[in-house]
């Protein structure tokens, strides 16, 4: 049988090393009219959060959140193409002043990512004791988790 070409190999002429191999997006256009201003407002919050979504523009189905620690996009730094394809012509969120963390806030935030590694290791007993440490630390942390 063939050998498997190694990374090295598929990035002929990079550095040793490089793991990029190839990078995809998948692009989906429908009529904005489609859209509710539900969907419109929805997908500007998660563009400001850093979230994800289906290929589906005309309905919102979140698709994951950002990981924590991610800065808040602006909508008020995007083109007007940009906005047309974020929230077609539903106004975007302001942006509140972010306030830092405190040290609580931070260490409920690391128990989470923490949480969230064991959780995908296969080990659930250990991951719901750091979930539960972490919301007990910062109880808003979890009721923003199950919104």
């Amino acid at each position: 049988p063939p050998k498997k070409a190694t990374t090295e190999q598929h990035a002929a002429g990079h550095e040793p090393g490089w793991e990029l191999i190839r990078m995809v997006a998948y692009v989906c256009m429908t009529p904005a009219a489609w859209a509710t201003e539900e969907v419109l407002r929805r997908r500007w919050e998660a563009f400001v959060s850093n979230g994800t979504t289906t290929h589906w523009p005309h309905t919102y189905n979140g698709a994951g959140a950002a990981p924590f620690g991610m800065p808040k996009n602006d909508p008020a730094s995007v083109t007007d193409l940009q906005r047309r394809l974020i929230g077609a012509h539903a106004e975007p969120p302001l942006l509140e002043s972010e306030q830092p963390l405190s040290e609580t806030e931070v260490e409920a935030r690391r128990l989470l990512m923490l949480a969230e590694v064991t959780e995908g290791g296969g080990d659930h007993a250990g991951a719901a004791r750091l979930y539960r440490r972490a919301f007990r630390l910062d109880p808003a942390l979890e009721a923003s988790w199950f919104s």
